[in-house]
């Protein structure tokens, strides 16, 4: 299961490609402060147009023109947020689609709150707290 950050942003005021996937990033929280030149927009994009190619992090690292560790950092937050998965050497999307990703983020967060649920409806018998 992917560690989940959600930002509510406003959506991109029109469509531009690079715009809608610097705007899921953002709004997956796998862009910060220290990324200061994208690069994980830029990782992700690169595997997102490859689509089923197999990548390795030395082919993403020499395609983008930056260091393999730097490359690594970034494809290793992708894969902790549950956008890539690796398969041995190779680095690939965990769908086939940006809009499966999606559907399977969904679907684990709804785990994640189902838990919280769970463990909240303790917290209240416990205390006594009405559900309301």
């Amino acid at each position: 299961m992917a560690d989940l950050i959600l930002n509510k942003l406003a959506k991109p005021a029109r469509q531009d490609l690079d715009d809608d996937i610097a705007w899921l990033c953002d709004s997956l929280g796998l862009c910060n402060a220290r990324d200061t030149h994208s690069m994980s927009v830029q990782v992700f994009k690169l595997i997102l147009q490859k689509g089923g190619e197999e990548l390795t992090p030395e082919m993403i690292a020499k395609q983008l023109n930056i260091e393999h560790q730097r490359a690594l950092y970034h494809i290793r937050s992708l894969i902790k947020a549950g956008i890539l998965i690796r398969d041995k050497k190779h680095i690939e999307l965990r769908e086939g689609s940006m809009t499966r990703i999606i559907d399977e983020l969904q679907e684990d967060a709804n785990k994640i709150f189902a838990s919280m649920r769970t463990i909240a409806g303790d917290v209240d018998e416990e205390l006594g707290l009405e559900n309301r």
